[in-house]
C-alpha cells in the first residue's frame, strides 16, 4: 500500500484504501467496472479501535470509501472530507451498521 500510495498519489505514508478509476486506465479483463478499490487488512486492523469499529466493520468502512472515490467524491479538503464522511455515515446506518 505504501508503494502504490507513493507511486500514484506522490504520499509515501501507509493508508487503508486507495481507488483506481477505470478512466484512469485500469479497466479489468475489458469489462466495464467502475474501477478498482485496494485496501490494507493490516492498516484496517490498527485503526479499527481508534473509531471503536470491530476490524470487519473498519473493512467494510473502507469499502464504502473507495467506492464513493469511484463514484467521483473527493476528500483533498476538508469541506470535501466533511460531506464524504456524512455520506459514508448515511450508507452504513442505512444499509450496514447502526452504531456509526
Amino acid at each position: 500500500m505504501k508503494r502504490l500510495h507513493r507511486d500514484f498519489f506522490g504520499d509515501a505514508s501507509d493508508t487503508d484504501c486507495i481507488s483506481f478509476s477505470q478512466y484512469e486506465g485500469r479497466a479489468i479483463r475489458g469489462e466495464r467496472t467502475l474501477g478498482e478499490v485496494f485496501v490494507s487488512w493490516s492498516q484496517v486492523r490498527r485503526q479499527a479501535p481508534k473509531f471503536s469499529h470491530t476490524p470487519q466493520e473498519e473493512l467494510l468502512y473502507c469499502i464504502v470509501h473507495g467506492i464513493l472515490h469511484l463514484i467521483g467524491y473527493e476528500d483533498r479538503t476538508l469541506t470535501q472530507r466533511k460531506k464524504m464522511f456524512h455520506v459514508q455515515d448515511r450508507i452504513f446506518k442505512k444499509y450496514a451498521y447502526t452504531k456509526i
